[in-house]
């Protein structure tokens, strides 16, 4: 209950308390992107090849960890409000999670949320994972999968 997870593929975080009304949210500023290029010019060309493209060899690969840690320790040094906006906000923030049992998944033997189970039909107290059909969260948002187990 303490993690929200608003899939909106925005570079921020807001920080809220229950019960009171205004939040606090941090952003990455426009201008973080060129604090880097300036810190590693090669980063952002890695990342291209390496992670987006999925075109990096061994050798790329740890040029690009080399470079991600030359710019991590690059952009420490400068002031935090040069990277980041902070800003107070009024947010909205849905109800608390039930909070249920944990059961035992009579196929896997691991325990599972109750509210995470199959409720009826052949599969009745079968866990997600094991009925083959489950959600998760990956670059695109939140997907279903559908597994063969």
């Amino acid at each position: 209950n303490s993690l929200i997870y608003r899939d909106l593929g925005k570079h921020a975080v807001t920080f809220a308390l229950r019960g009171i009304e205004n939040a606090v949210r941090v952003k990455v500023v426009p201008e973080f992107r060129k604090y880097i290029e300036e810190a590693a010019p090669e980063f952002y060309p890695l990342m291209q090849k390496v992670i987006m493209q999925r075109k990096g060899n061994n050798a790329d690969e740890t040029n690009f960890r080399a470079k991600g840690r030359e710019a991590a320790f690059a952009i420490i040094k400068i002031p935090f409000q040069k990277l980041f906006s902070i800003s107070k906000i009024v947010v909205d923030l849905p109800d608390y999670a039930p909070i249920t049992d944990s059961i035992v998944c009579p196929k896997c033997g691991e325990m599972v949320m109750a509210s995470k189970v199959c409720k009826s039909g052949s599969q009745q107290g079968i866990c997600f994972m094991c009925r083959g059909s489950y959600f998760e969260v990956d670059g695109s948002g939140i997907v279903k999968i559908e597994s063969n187990n």
